[in-house]
């Protein structure tokens, strides 16, 4: 068996990954990492653990809302996209601090909701109260949605999310 690692013993913890293997990871994760490791953790199941959607309907949450949380996950990308300017290892950390900043931004929002109405409200809850768009008064049609310069200055991590997110409960 050469070549083979096997632990033995009991496990004491206290590796990085310990640290953030429950909670998920956080940005500030990033600093007592290398770029192997960011690389290598930086994905949306290390960030946000992915929810017990049976326990979720156990609790009596509705299927077509559990849904909405599931699409919604899902629609992130697994991991950071990056952009061919992204060539320096400076660079690619700001891009995986953008990453994780968005997930977490969509997880707290997703995390309040239980019913229809929440989920209506999530769109507003992300895009607008944490900034990629402003609401605009139309002119007799209503409030309108434009992006703000976070919205269109951000990554395709937060574009996909736009686009995906268009109509929440469509």
């Amino acid at each position: 068996m050469t070549g083979v690692h096997e632990d033995f013993g009991e496990k004491i913890g206290g590796a990085k990954k310990d640290l953030w293997k429950d909670r998920g990871l956080y940005a500030d994760d990033l600093e007592t990492m290398n770029e192997r490791e960011a690389e290598k953790f930086v994905k949306k199941d290390n960030v946000w653990k992915k929810p017990d959607y049976a326990a979720m309907l156990e609790e009596g949450i509705p299927l077509g809302v559990v849904y909405f949380i599931k699409k919604a996950r899902d629609g992130l990308n697994a991991s950071p996209q990056y952009y061919r300017t992204d060539d320096t290892p400076e660079k690619r950390i700001e891009r995986q601090k953008e990453y994780i900043e968005t997930v977490r931004e969509l997880q707290t929002v997703l995390s309040d909701v239980r019913t229809v109405e929440d989920a209506a409200k999530a769109y507003d809850r992300f895009f607008v109260d944490n900034g990629y768009l402003e609401k605009v008064q139309g002119w007799g049609s209503g409030i309108h949605y434009r992006a703000t310069k976070k919205g269109t200055g951000q990554s395709r991590d937060h574009k996909q999310i736009v686009q995906y997110h268009a109509d929440p409960l469509g």
